[in-house]
């Protein structure tokens, strides 16, 4: 096992014995959300820079449209290195979840904009689109490990000329539904 992947294990083998059997009567997914997610983001691509991996942290509000289905709005932070930079982006949120219970596989998808902090840099498109794992830990809360893909757009100001960039990411997280 890499020494980087070390942590993420642990989290999910805490994560794993720590919850219980959930019945889809226990629970239905309704009325409004509060999300706030943690992650890393490990660049892909041919040409990646080494030591070039970012972080996110997000918080995302929405509403659960019936026990599947839940709509929201983010905000966030998300560092980057090589290049290096902190974009703060804004997106839509939407997940699907595959069954009523609150253990639960789910996808998602964000889509949106990033202003980004840096002097000589424009923001750019958001895309970031994944699966998880819902997992009850309390009466009304879960933790939801998630994976997924994350594109964004980027554009270096190089005089009166904007030279448009993109990153892609693997999104390795963890999220906590309220």
């Amino acid at each position: 096992m890499n020494f980087k992947t070390l942590p993420l294990f642990c989290l999910a083998s805490v994560l794993f014995l720590c919850t219980k059997t959930v019945y889809a009567q226990d629970y239905q997914r309704n009325g409004y959300f509060f999300k706030p997610k943690i992650g890393i983001l490990v660049r892909t691509g041919d040409n990646v820079p080494k030591r070039s991996a970012g972080n996110e942290l997000a918080l995302i509000t929405g509403y659960y449209v019936n026990s599947r289905v839940g709509v929201g709005l983010g905000v966030g932070s998300s560092g980057y290195v090589n290049p290096t930079f902190t974009t703060f982006p804004v997106y839509a949120d939407l997940q699907y979840f595959f069954k009523e219970s609150r253990r639960s596989p789910f996808v998602f998808a964000d889509a949106g904009y990033s202003f980004i902090s840096h002097k000589h840099t424009d923001g750019g498109f958001l895309f970031n689109a994944g699966a998880g794992y819902a997992l009850k830990m309390g009466r009304k809360s879960t933790v939801n490990p998630e994976i997924g893909f994350r594109h964004q757009g980027y554009g270096f100001k190089i005089g009166d000329d904007t030279l448009n960039e993109k990153i892609n990411s693997v999104s390795i997280g963890v999220s906590f539904t309220f």
